[in-house]
C-alpha cells in the first residue's frame, strides 16, 4: 500500500496597510488568481 498526498500551499495577498485582503489555498505546480482580476470578470 503507498499513501499519495497532494501538497497545497496558502498565498495571502496584503493591501498596503498590511491587511490580508484575499486567501488562497494553492496546489503545488499550480498557479494563484489575481484577486483584482478574478472580481472585475
Amino acid at each position: 500500500m503507498v499513501a499519495l498526498y497532494d501538497t497545497y500551499y496558502r498565498v495571502q495577498f496584503v493591501n498596503g496597510d498590511n491587511e490580508v485582503v484575499n486567501t488562497q489555498w494553492i496546489k503545488q505546480g499550480e498557479a494563484a488568481e489575481d484577486p483584482v482580476l478574478a472580481e472585475k470578470i
